[in-house]
């Protein structure tokens, strides 16, 4: 089934539901005339009344793929248009919201305003009338497989074995080997080569789908943590000047959140908290390394953290403060929310570019 027909699938069902008792059809009427690219043009007929649509498929409904949708359409949202998908995430959905946008998916999204002809505004399908969602890809995440999928997304356009990602993440070919395997699935990851052997390498198919699906799940599930509290009047002074070279005399730590977001892409004038990963090792001193950096344990409040991690790939702008990689960075600083995804938002558009 081509994308054209899910798409046009998903829209027909969700407006059967809506308009129950009323058989409903989706005529094609081919691409769309003068419309965004890949938009395609239907004529919905329900009872005695019709009207026409364009449809604009946008994927699985990753927060990428409708970013590089919107970007084709100038101007305000033509009301005839739908965003179609399979599962619109909540950060897609507020995209579609700031255009103002028409939306259906196949978990029950809805918003339908079309002047003279439809219909109703329902965000959330009411459980007992959402159908069964259409089965959508997804990923099942483990640790192993969020560590390959952070050496992959720090390496967008390279040509990758199995055997380099097995070095660089820690984890056994086999565990790599399967990684891969759903990745390829997904679409998210291309195979090249012969059939099997070490020259068999992969490339990143979709990093933007892929980034988006790795955050969503990295910011549910947030790494251990220690908490502190120290006078800060200028964070970055104090990361420099007294924190930093404590850490310096030990290995396997790296900053993230805020100041990371500072010394890679400058973007804010305050830095109001610390967060600094720390390997396990390091972790498990972390109430030491705190009395060293005149840092006060507390269970709220607290201005530095400590986090636990066991991969922790450098990505070196400032020789005295290693950042963390780029996309750990970005999913951390969306997991902060507020500001901090703004700044996100800012260090993807820079420096990761997908």
């Amino acid at each position: 089934m081509s994308e054209n027909d899910i798409g046009r699938e998903v829209l027909q069902k969700a407006l059967s539901r809506l308009l129950a008792g009323q058989e409903v059809s989706l005529i094609s009427k081919g691409d769309a005339s003068g419309g965004p690219d890949s938009a395609r043009s239907y004529l919905l007929q329900w009872g005695s009344k019709r009207t026409p649509l364009e449809v604009l498929w946008t994927g699985t409904g990753w927060p990428s793929e409708v970013r590089t949708a919107l970007e084709r359409i100038r101007g305000r949202w033509p009301r005839r248009l739908v965003a179609v998908a399979r599962r619109f995430s909540p950060g897609a959905l507020e995209l579609l919201r700031e255009r103002d946008a028409n939306w259906v998916d196949a978990a029950g999204h809805i918003r339908l305003l079309v002047p003279t002809a439809l219909f109703a505004v329902s965000e959330r399908a009411r459980p007992k009338e959402a159908a069964k969602p259409t089965p959508s890809p997804e990923m099942t995440w483990s640790r192993s497989k969020l560590d390959i999928a952070e050496v992959l997304l720090t390496k967008p356009g390279a040509r990758i074995t199995v055997a380099d990602l097995a070095a660089e993440s820690g984890w056994s070919k086999p565990q790599v080997s399967v990684a891969l395997g759903q990745l390829d699935r997904l679409g998210w990851t291309t195979r090249h080569g012969p059939r099997r052997g070490p020259n068999v390498y992969r490339e990143l198919a979709q990093p933007g789908v892929l980034l988006d699906a790795w955050t969503e799940y990295r910011a549910r599930h947030r790494p251990r943590r220690v908490l502190g509290h120290r006078l800060l009047r200028d964070a970055m002074t104090v990361l420099r000047e007294e924190i930093a070279p404590v850490l310096r005399r030990r290995r396997g730590w790296a900053v993230t959140g805020w100041a990371g977001l500072e010394l890679t892409t400058p973007h804010l004038t305050v830095v109001p908290t610390l967060q600094i990963y720390l390997a396990p090792d390091l972790f498990a001193r972390a109430g030491e390394i705190q009395r060293d950096c005149k840092v006060s344990p507390v269970e709220d409040g607290a201005n530095v953290e400590f986090w636990e991690t066991r991969l922790l790939l450098a990505h070196e702008r400032d020789a005295a403060i290693p950042v963390i990689d780029l996309p750990r960075l970005y999913a951390d600083l969306m997991a902060l929310g507020g500001r901090a995804s703004e700044g996100a938002e800012h260090l993807r558009g820079t420096l990761l570019g997908f």
